[in-house]
């Protein structure tokens, strides 16, 4: 792991005409009806040239055919990686599911499927792309559906259909159906966990895993081996463990009723011991949950942890073990050795924070007035000490959502640049994209809210980044500054636009050659690049790096933007090929902040993730020797790279919601932080906006040893898993060289469409 009644509101789909009746007498001819066609084109019937009306695809063009056809007289045909967009009112399925549903048939297709979302103006709140449920290789006509649940604020239903990699599929007699929505049911899930020799595990510990491979609950199995587990309708995945056998676990299935004759069987041999102990006192009855790295979707364990504080169990064979506390605040990843796993889990002190600790953040912190740029600058002129020469200033975020931390950047960004000289703004987010922004922020060229829909990300997709745009713009565009400030993405996750300018630049440099030069990297200038490059042969991916080394000789005359795109493809290329590398884009980032430093000789604020601009990642997979952005940045420039984290004490923020099954971006709220959590100590100073400066500590005594202890503190990234997924123990001062606190955020606010 870590990894009913129905209501058609319109019969949609498009069929065969029946044979005719014979009649005898026969009935003399009649006029055939008029059928007016489908205005949503569900069977591909209506064309328009060789493209079906009412479909549209930002992938390439679309085509109908007519040699494969599933009913009627045509069908759609996509190849490659290639993707169908329709859509539709909202209002009629509001309330119920919305099933699309249709025939696929496939020829040496990677993956094939139809997709469903709703909308609002502004988001994205449900979607059903088939991940998993693809209709794979060579298959004869087959009836697929993607279906979600349509939220009353749904403004607008968004369908369609896809392939993913290589291959071809024919689409046809697409349906739209709307589904009452039922209330959950609730039943029972009961069995029996059974010991090597198949006679009772009396006692052992049963875990119940949701859909979202989460433990639901756990129970301890009867002096009868017997558990009983009361549930709502749905799918579930069940593990059970006790001492003297190896863990065992039931894969997820669907239950639509009660079922009471369920069996786990204990194994004998092939275990793991995973044995370890937590380093401060918990609460009785505290487990740790453990999970082995695999593909599984029910091999997860609950384990309880002794008086003692320590915790054993043989689960199921695995090279890597995740281990965290249930409830959160400390967790980790261990490797086995022979046939054991030992595990060392750091557990924070509950004591609040000493009244000294408390009493030197509210005087040495710099307190702000507010968050909101425009408001004068005085009260950070404490600040010009903080930043010194420093010739990279990075400015981390707590999560990828909150409207007051994007705010006090903002307000940041327009210090720097007016009081320190700061004249490059870089924000994470693809390179070659941001320089749409550039355009729009030195020159006015387009709008800056077209500018910044070009760069995908929903997280800077925001009023509040937009404003920052604007105002760039507003103090470039006033000709009392002479020296202008410039916005630069350092980011290189997706390819396709480096790969146009590359292209362009190749077909311009060596005209007679260019086809040639290109044809190996044609997989980065694909919608799905990554995918593209993934499903490339060995002898291709050495083909495609070999093409790459030799397009820089070709454009060695070029710009030197134009030059960098090679590397950003290399960046790209390497990534996709090596899902081993965990840190291969933070090294990429790192390498693409120092070529801006290099080029613009300018000092740059930085604008990243608390996890991209650290000096050192302690929640990494491997911190020892994982390298974030920060780390690189700051073992390159020491003092010159100064990464300015931010820490909040609660409040609201926006991201993508895996609580739920629609894994939708929304709204997640936490309340204040317990009293021995790291940011407690900042909330006591009854100050709501400070900055701390943590070079400065001192090095002995109750205020040392307290920022030298780790202590729990919340921060996510793009994902919202619940308040025990978003905290984990950290020491601030071998993170961070200064924290701004912000006691209370709100969610950062999505443009509207």
């Amino acid at each position: 792991m870590r990894r009913a009644a129905w209501l058609v509101l319109a019969a949609c789909t498009s069929s065969s005409p029946k044979p005719a009746v014979k009649q005898n007498p026969a009935p003399p001819p009649v006029t055939p009806a008029v059928v007016a066609p489908d205005p949503r084109n569900l069977g591909f019937e209506q064309v328009e040239g060789d493209a079906p009306t009412a479909w549209r695809s930002k992938t390439g063009p679309l085509a109908v055919v007519t040699e494969e056809k599933h009913g009627g007289m045509r069908s759609l045909r996509l190849d490659g990686h290639h993707i169908a967009t329709s859509s539709i009112d909202a209002t009629p399925f509001r309330g119920k599911r919305i099933v699309v549903h249709g025939w696929i048939k496939t020829a040496e297709s990677a993956g094939a499927g139809l997709w469903v979302r709703a909308d609002t103006d502004s988001e994205m709140l449900e979607l059903d792309n088939m991940n998993g449920r693809y209709v794979t290789g060579t298959k004869p006509w087959t009836e697929v559906r993607a279906e979600i649940p349509v939220d009353a604020k749904a403004t607008h239903i968004v369908f369609g259909t896809l392939q993913v990699g290589p291959g071809s599929a024919w689409y046809d007699d697409l349906g739209i159906d709307a589904v009452a929505i039922e209330a959950p049911k609730q039943i029972v899930l009961a069995g029996n966990v059974l010991d090597p020799s198949g006679a009772p595990a009396a006692g052992a510990e049963v875990t119940l895993i949701d859909l979202e491979q989460e433990i639901a609950r756990h129970v301890q199995a009867d002096g009868q081996g017997h558990f009983e587990l009361p549930v709502l309708a749905g799918k579930w995945g069940l593990s059970a463990h006790r001492t003297g056998a190896v863990g065992a676990f039931v894969a997820q299935r669907q239950y639509a009723t009660d079922t009471k004759d369920l069996k786990i069987a204990l194994a004998k041999d092939g275990g793991v011991t995973v044995r370890g102990k937590v380093t401060q006192k918990v609460a009785p009855g505290t487990y740790v949950q453990v999970s082995p790295f695999s593909q599984n979707d029910a091999d997860l364990f609950a384990v309880p942890i002794a008086a003692d504080g320590t915790f054993s169990a043989v689960l199921p064979r695995s090279d890597k073990y995740y281990v965290t506390l249930i409830g959160g605040g400390s967790s980790g990843q261990f490797e086995r050795k022979d046939d054991r796993v030992d595990v060392v889990l750091e557990t924070p002190s509950l004591d609040p924070p000493p009244a000294e600790v408390v009493e030197y953040i509210g005087k040495q912190g710099i307190a702000l007035k507010t968050v909101e740029a425009g408001n004068g600058l005085d009260d950070m002129a404490p600040l010009a000490k903080l930043v010194g020469k420093a010739k990279i200033v990075a400015l981390g975020e707590a999560t990828h959502g909150s409207r007051e931390i994007f705010q006090m950047k903002h307000r940041l960004l327009e210090y720097l640049v007016e009081k320190q000289g700061f004249s490059v703004f870089a924000l994470e987010a693809n390179q070659p994209e941001c320089r749409v922004i550039n355009d729009y922020v030195l020159n006015g060229k387009g709008t800056a809210k077209e500018a910044l829909a070009g760069i995908y990300f929903w997280t800077w997709n925001t009023e509040e980044v937009l404003a920052m745009i604007e105002w760039m713009r507003a103090y470039n565009a006033d000709a009392k500054h002479k020296t202008k400030v410039q916005f630069a993405g350092f980011d290189m996750q997706t390819s396709r636009v480096a790969h146009a300018n590359v292209a362009a630049a190749v077909k311009k440099a060596a005209p007679d050659r260019a086809d040639a030069l290109l044809a190996p990297i044609a997989p980065l200038g694909e919608s799905m690049s990554q995918q593209a490059v993934k499903n490339l042969s060995p002898d291709q991916r050495k083909a495609l790096t070999a093409a790459l080394a030799a397009l820089k000789p070709v454009l060695a005359k070029a710009d030197p933007d134009t030059r960098h795109d090679v590397r950003v493809l290399e960046q790209a290329a390497a990534m996709y090929m090596d899902e081993t590398a965990f840190d291969a884009r933070d090294r990429a980032m790192a390498e693409n902040v120092g070529w801006l430093l290099d080029t613009t000789k300018a000092r740059i604020v930085v604008w990243a993730h608390n996890g991209h601009i650290s000096k050192f990642l302690p929640a990494a997979e491997n911190a020892a020797t994982f390298k974030n952005m920060g780390s690189v940045l700051k073992a390159k420039y020491k003092a010159d790279y100064l990464p300015i984290g931010f820490v909040f004490g609660q409040g609201s923020f926006q991201a993508m919601d895996w609580t739920k099954k629609s894994r939708r971006l929304g709204e997640a709220s936490i309340g204040p932080a317990p009293e021995h959590y790291g940011s407690a100590a900042f909330a006591k100073t009854g100050k709501p906006l400070l900055v701390l400066d943590l070079r400065t500590l001192p090095k002995r005594g109750k205020v040392a040893e307290w920022f030298a202890a780790k202590h729990p503190f919340r921060e996510i990234g793009a994902v919202w898993q619940g308040e025990p997924a978003m905290t984990f123990l950290q020491a601030l001062p071998p993170v961070y060289d200064a924290v701004i606190y912000i006691d209370k955020t709100t969610r950062a606010r999505p443009i509207a469409k």
